[in-house]
């Protein structure tokens, strides 16, 4: 068969539609300045809460871009912006550790989280451990409790996903995945231990 018969079948062959179509260039990332920092990290807090550290750390990925695209700018002169704009969001009150730790604290408490679990997360969040401590035992406080939290929210949890004492299977698999999760969560196989023995005492 002659070549040009053989392409002329691959093209009839081809859906309509199916070449590759050019990738579109992103365009580069805007040069630093003052007024584009504002703009931009007021935007992000519109949408998230964050902690001053979460902040700048997502503002600095955004310099580091830029500076690679635009080698001529300073990003020592460009970090130093960025302070001053995380100094002034602070003043104003759009950036708050305090309520961004005590909101943190209340989510996670509600998704059965530990106190080791939470002062993880916050960490990763740029939140002190001694702020975390304190928004935590804030949380505990208002609860109003006389059981022991740590083992109230487990219990939660276990509910929750039904898993552990509070699932209808009670096989060994069932059972690896309860502590499997409590530990995901932060909490200790002595917890887990109790969290059986409290589910005993509730039956």
């Amino acid at each position: 068969m002659p070549a040009d018969t053989i392409i002329d079948a691959r093209q009839r062959s081809s859906p309509a539609g199916s070449e590759k179509r050019p990738r579109q260039k992103r365009s580069p990332p805007k040069k630093i300045t003052e007024s584009y920092l504002h703009n931009s990290g007021l935007y992000y807090l519109q949408r998230f809460s964050s902690s001053r550290k979460n902040f700048i750390s997502v503002m600095d990925r955004k310099i580091k871009k830029s500076c690679r695209a635009h080698p001529e700018q300073s990003y020592e002169a460009s970090r130093a912006m960025l302070e001053k704009i995380a100094d002034r969001f602070e003043q104003s009150g759009l950036l708050n550790d305090g309520l961004y730790a005590g909101g943190l604290v209340d989510s996670l408490k509600r998704r059965g989280f530990s106190r080791s679990g939470i002062i993880q997360k916050l960490a990763q969040k740029g939140i002190a451990k001694e702020l975390a401590l304190q928004k935590i035992q804030q949380h505990e406080a208002s609860l109003n409790d006389d059981e022991d939290p740590e083992l109230t929210t487990a219990i939660r949890l276990s509910q929750k996903k039904r898993i552990g004492p509070y699932s209808t299977r009670q096989d060994e698999k069932t059972q690896q995945r309860f502590f499997s999760a409590l530990a995901r969560a932060g909490y200790s196989y002595d917890i887990a231990r109790k969290v059986l023995q409290a589910s005993e005492q509730e039956d």
